[in-house]
């Protein structure tokens, strides 16, 4: 997939919590080829403990809206309480405007619609983690 679409890891680690098994799995191996480490959780519950635990070294956090458990909106809170200033990609196959209502949600947040391409992906995080390609 290396095709020139972006430059590689410096060995960030991203925090991935979306509940669709294949669509985790197949932007964990996206991810992980670029040389980002991957940190995954399959619902909101499980993604604030994988949060909590790894805080130190989580660089950004990529997270599906609608989820079991624990939602995307409660998800960001608690992240935002542990860390005001966390780098959150939140994913959705709804609009943005739909997902992300209030402000407290949007503020510091990037999203991104479903279906998303490789290559787009990866160049929101590139913005987010400050590499400029």
């Amino acid at each position: 997939m290396e095709n020139g679409m972006t430059t590689r890891s410096a060995g960030e680690t991203i925090l991935l919590v979306e509940d669709d098994d294949m669509l985790r799995e197949g932007i964990r191996g996206i991810l992980e080829e670029f040389g980002y480490s991957i940190i995954e959780a399959e619902d909101g519950s499980k993604g604030i403990k994988e949060f909590a635990k790894n805080k130190d070294r989580i660089h950004l956090v990529l997270m599906d809206v609608i989820m079991p458990r624990k939602g995307g909106s409660d998800l960001l809170r608690e992240i935002r309480m542990l860390m005001p200033h966390a780098k959150v990609i939140i994913s959705s196959g709804y609009s943005g405007d739909l997902v992300i209502k209030d402000e407290g949600i949007r503020k510091d947040c990037r999203f991104i619609a479903k279906p998303y391409s490789p290559a787009d992906l990866l160049k929101l995080i590139e913005e987010l983690l400050g590499k400029q390609t």
